[in-house]
C-alpha cells in the first residue's frame, strides 16, 4: 500500500505530485499488469486495507476503467475487493497501489475551497469522484441517478476542506452541444452535475 511519499521539503499524495502524465500513468500500469500475468504462478503480494484482512494483488481482481467518456484509450487500472468486484479499492498511480481515499487527499495548504480542475492529476481525482465514490460506494440504491465519465475538456470545480476532496461540479459552457445526436448548443452556462460526500 502506497502512502503519502517524500517529495522536497514535505509529504506528497497523487494530486500534489508534479508531473503526471496520462501516458505514463497508463504505460507503467500496462506494464505492471502485464507482468503480473507473466508471473500468475508466483504467490501474488499482498495489499493492506484498514480495518480489514489484507487483498492478494490478483489479475482476476483488477480492471482498467475509461478515465473519460470520449477516450478509450486513457484507462485507469483499479483493484477491485474480492467480496464485491463492483467495489474498487485501490487504483495503480506513480508505480504504485493507492487507497481510494489517499487519492482525494492532498497535503497542499493551499488546495482549499472551490478549485478549478486544471492538471491531469486533479481528473482523476474528479474520477474517483465521480464514477468511485459516488458511482460504486455512496450512490443509493433508490437514486436512479449515475453519472458517466465526463468528458476530457469538461468544466469542473472540486471543492477541497482539511486535505481532502469532498464535492465537485461540472458546468456545460455556453455554446457546448447539448449531446452529440443534435447540432443544438447551450444558450447559457449550465449546471450539469454535482456530488457532494455523504459525511459531509
Amino acid at each position: 500500500m502506497a502512502a503519502a511519499v517524500e517529495e522536497g521539503p514535505g509529504l506528497l499524495y497523487p494530486v500534489d505530485m508534479k508531473g503526471t502524465n496520462p501516458e505514463v500513468i497508463a504505460g507503467t500500469a500496462m506494464e505492471y499488469y502485464g507482468k503480473l500475468l507473466e508471473e500468475s504462478s508466483f504467490a501474488p503480494e499482498l495489499f493492506s486495507v484498514p480495518g480489514r484482512e489484507k487483498v492478494q494483488l490478483e489479475a482476476s481482481l483488477m480492471h482498467f476503467l475509461p478515465l473519460y467518456r470520449e477516450d478509450s484509450k486513457c484507462k485507469i487500472l483499479v483493484l477491485t475487493d474480492p467480496q464485491d468486484k463492483t467495489s474498487v479499492l485501490a487504483l495503480h498511480l506513480h508505480n504504485s497501489w493507492w487507497l481510494t481515499e489517499d487519492v482525494l487527499k492532498t497535503t497542499d495548504p493551499f488546495r482549499e475551497g472551490l478549485r478549478q480542475v486544471e492538471t491531469f492529476a486533479e481528473r482523476i481525482v474528479l474520477f474517483v469522484l465521480n464514477c468511485i465514490i459516488f458511482g460504486m460506494l455512496e450512490r443509493s440504491l433508490a437514486c436512479d441517478a449515475l453519472f458517466v465519465p465526463h468528458p476530457k475538456k469538461e468544466r469542473a470545480k472540486i471543492f477541497w476542506t482539511r486535505g481532502e476532496a469532498v464535492a465537485f461540479y461540472t458546468i456545460k459552457g455556453k455554446g457546448s452541444l447539448c449531446d452529440g445526436l443534435t447540432s443544438q448548443c447551450y444558450l447559457l452556462p449550465v449546471l450539469d452535475t454535482m456530488f457532494v460526500r455523504r459525511k459531509f
